[in-house]
């Protein structure tokens, strides 16, 4: 299976539970920027624990290069997807993970 297949698979099974529906999400993907929504995401949810100053698991998700890095390798898609911790005191909803989801799928833009 190709990431982009292992992507858009996961991305139809995580709308499965909101709704939104995967068509409103890919209309939506030329919008998502890391600038714009991804980057506040990771800040909110992920750079606690994944930061320059303490990487869980020595992954850092505090700049556009490493998120686009853990991303790209599928890393970071199947945590999300799958069975990722959810952050101190909340779980991260279906649409921010969709919203990270579609952004790899429309290439990681960071502007």
């Amino acid at each position: 299976m190709t990431i982009r297949t292992f992507i858009l698979l996961s991305a139809f099974i995580i709308t499965g539970c909101t709704e939104k529906t995967f068509d409103d999400l890919i209309l939506e993907e030329d919008r998502i920027t890391y600038t714009a929504d991804i980057q506040q995401i990771m800040q909110e949810n992920c750079v606690g624990c994944h930061n320059s100053n303490f990487s869980s698991g020595g992954v850092r998700l505090d700049n556009y290069e490493d998120v686009k890095k853990s991303t790209q390798s599928g890393n970071l898609i199947s945590e999300i997807a799958l069975s990722m911790p959810p952050p101190p005191n909340q779980i991260m909803s279906i649409d921010l993970r969709n919203k990270i989801i579609v952004w790899h799928a429309n290439g990681c833009p960071e502007n």
